[in-house]
């Protein structure tokens, strides 16, 4: 995914970065498969904006650690601080994309497993 969009926004040293975060994301949110969390849209809707910031919080890793010299505690939390505001707004934009598309996408997602055994 990073590197495909990467093709059209710009490949760059962060892209492992993304590369990283988007696999721990996917890696958890499979360990709900068998769960009937992912059932409940509303904890699907914490768990988006949860990840909103995590993945934020990674890639402000990459660059603390990449950018931020001499790296110190006070550095270190401010170049994350500086990029909350980025953060909290990817957080909640996934928050109401989940919450206004969750429904018809589990729709979607039922009827594709159901007719043509996916599962």
């Amino acid at each position: 995914m990073a590197l495909v969009s990467n093709l059209f926004l710009g490949q760059g040293p962060w892209t492992p970065w993304q590369m990283l975060a988007w696999g721990v994301m996917g890696l958890l949110t499979g360990l709900f498969r068998k769960s009937t969390l992912k059932d409940q849209p509303w904890w699907m809707v914490i768990w988006g904006a949860l990840w909103g910031l995590w993945f934020g919080w990674i890639l402000d890793l990459w660059y603390a650690l990449a950018y931020v010299h001499p790296l110190r505690p006070a550095s270190f939390f401010l170049s994350f601080a500086s990029s909350f505001p980025f953060d909290a707004l990817h957080a909640t934009t996934n928050a109401i994309s989940i919450l206004v598309l969750y429904r018809p996408w589990h729709r979607l997602m039922d009827r594709l497993i159901l007719k043509y055994k996916i599962l």
